[in-house]
């Protein structure tokens, strides 16, 4: 889980909720997600309880989010997502449509899905195919793209 990002604060959160385990969304299809945990990846859909107490679509779990599931095994059906880590940082759009609400843009998109891979040199790249603009709705670029920035400082042009 390390080499999906898994660090010292996501542990220490994480440990809040008895019972659960664990994992980082990789895909999401509408309202179906795949997740990774400590077993291998695996089925998910949110809980009822979430998705009742959802405010909007950036209360779901986007892909990149850290969660907590209810089974690592997914031969007894999917995991259930009962909740989601406290996010480190956000970028979001303006959500499509004339709905004035926003939208993580790693997550939730009615028309594709989104897929975290992890890159052999030991990265993490979310694929959003089907994404033909991007307006900043909320966020703040310089705290999202940090390790980016500090990576690119260090490389010799």
């Amino acid at each position: 889980m390390k080499n999906y990002g898994l660090n010292e604060r996501f542990e220490q959160e994480a440990t809040m909720y008895a019972d659960l385990f664990v994992a980082r969304v990789t895909e999401q299809h509408r309202d179906l997600y795949r997740v990774i945990c400590e077993q291998g990846e695996i089925g998910a859909s949110v809980s009822g309880k979430l998705a009742y107490h959802a405010d909007n679509q950036t209360s779901f779990p986007a892909v990149g989010d850290w969660v907590m599931i209810d089974r690592v095994n997914g031969s007894t059906g999917n995991a259930v997502i009962h909740h989601i880590l406290r996010r480190q940082s956000v970028l979001a759009r303006q959500a499509a449509g004339t709905e004035n609400s926003g939208q993580v843009i790693a997550g939730r998109h009615t028309t594709t899905h989104r897929q975290l891979f992890l890159l052999p040199s030991g990265g993490i790249v979310i694929d959003t195919p089907g994404m033909r603009e991007l307006q900043i709705y909320t966020g703040n670029l310089s705290k999202t793209f940090e390790d980016v920035s500090v990576s690119f400082s260090r490389e010799p042009l």
